[in-house]
């Protein structure tokens, strides 16, 4: 073994698969490119179906790794139950899936229960008076709510009972009709 020459035999070995990293069945291992990069259901339309060459190694009997091909088909469309354009059929998302879109406050007047996404048209009943007692800021339609009493408890044209902008003797016996009058 002293002063006898050794020989090691150096065997590549390439590994093949698809080296397009935007292919859905890209394979980071892979040295030697098989030629068989896919690209699937991204934006094919609904119903679209594709077959494809899938290669995978695997090793024999004999622990001798073997190329094998399978046919792969696949049914493009949206796979998301939640969008308008649902495919269940699909079996691989094409990336178009679309959803409603509307005002999706419950209580809201225009609520809109098939939107999935709002989009800021919601509007709200409520009184629309900055001078009313109970106007409310976020209120986009005025439903006729507005009450006119002061903030500050005063009443506004006290005596007025009868809103015809005086205190007069119509006034006077609007209050005696019910002086007396013992409520609950």
């Amino acid at each position: 073994a002293n002063g006898d020459i050794v020989f090691v035999e150096v065997v590549s070995i390439e590994t093949c698969g698809c080296t397009d990293y935007n292919a859905t069945n890209y394979y980071p291992e892979s040295t030697l490119d098989n030629g068989l990069c896919e690209y699937g259901c991204t934006d094919q339309p609904e119903g679209t179906v594709i077959e494809s060459l899938e290669s995978f190694v695997v090793l024999d009997t004999t622990g001798i790794a073997v190329i094998e091909t399978a046919i792969v088909t696949e049914t493009c469309g949206c796979t998301d139950n939640n969008a308008t354009n649902y495919y269940p059929e699909s079996t691989a998302d094409n990336g178009l899936c679309e959803y409603a879109s509307g005002c999706t406050y419950a209580i809201a007047l225009n609520y809109n229960p098939l939107a999935t996404t709002d989009d800021g048209s919601c509007l709200f009943g409520g009184c629309t008076d900055p001078t009313a007692s109970n106007y409310e800021p976020l209120a986009s339609v005025d439903d006729g709510s507005c009450d006119d009493e002061p903030c500050d408890g005063s009443v506004s044209n006290f005596g007025d009972l009868n809103s015809d902008g005086m205190v007069g003797v119509s006034d006077i016996l609007d209050m005696l009709t019910v002086f007396g009058t013992i409520y609950d």
